[in-house]
């Protein structure tokens, strides 16, 4: 990316009130209780139902 074009993003996007209060909404929304970031689940299964079949699948 050009300079021009990053101090841009910067001056004109990134430090407008609008971005600022996006920014801390998705920040919160990441979060979990006690600060830590929340992990991925790989979709409405459990890991263990992913390892299970993985381990199957690779048997076959």
């Amino acid at each position: 990316m050009k300079p021009g074009i990053w101090e841009k993003l910067i001056d004109d996007y990134w430090t407008t009130e609008k971005w600022l209060e996006k920014s801390e909404a998705g920040y919160a929304n990441r979060m979990t209780k006690e600060g830590s970031i929340t992990k991925h689940s790989c979709g409405s299964i459990s890991i263990m139902a992913h390892k299970k079949r993985m381990s199957v699948d690779a048997r076959v």
